[in-house]
């Protein structure tokens, strides 16, 4: 395992694995966490804020990524996120990442049962430099115990 500074972190540090990396790519604007579904007319629907902010994060991964065919279902991955957000408000990292993993099902990867290991990070900055920062390595096999 070795350290390395993700742009924009300044002297902040985050773990990276000897894994090949597959993607990075940023998407601008506040990170918005994944809501949960909603019930009305006899119906479940996702919430537009959530479809609006999917749709931002297909818009930054198709960008840099005009041409990907999704990684092999037989890929394990390990998704890192930097969240800078302009509050403070609350808001859990584990639905922000979620927001990513399902944004990203079926376009980046086959499915996000694929993601083996997931670091998420928040930290606050201005709205003008909000963004997410996204990273997703393949696992090495040596990683992944045999059944």
């Amino acid at each position: 395992m070795t350290l390395g500074s993700m742009e924009g972190m300044g002297a902040a540090t985050y773990a990276v694995d000897a894994g090949e990396v597959l993607m990075r790519f940023t998407i601008p604007g506040n990170p918005r966490p994944k809501e949960r579904p909603r019930q009305g007319k006899g119906r479940t629907y996702t919430p537009a804020g959530t479809v609006i902010a999917e749709q931002s994060v297909l818009a930054a991964f198709d960008a840099a990524y005009p041409n990907w065919e999704p990684v092999a279902k037989v890929i394990k991955l390990d998704l890192k996120a930097s969240f800078y957000r302009d509050s403070h408000r609350l808001v859990d990292v584990d639905n922000l990442a979620k927001l990513i993993q399902d944004a990203l099902n079926k376009r980046a990867f086959v499915d996000d049962s694929q993601v083996f290991d997931l670091h998420g990070h928040k930290w606050f900055t201005t709205k003008d430099r909000a963004r997410t920062e996204v990273v997703i390595t393949r696992v090495d096999s040596d990683r992944i115990e045999a059944a």
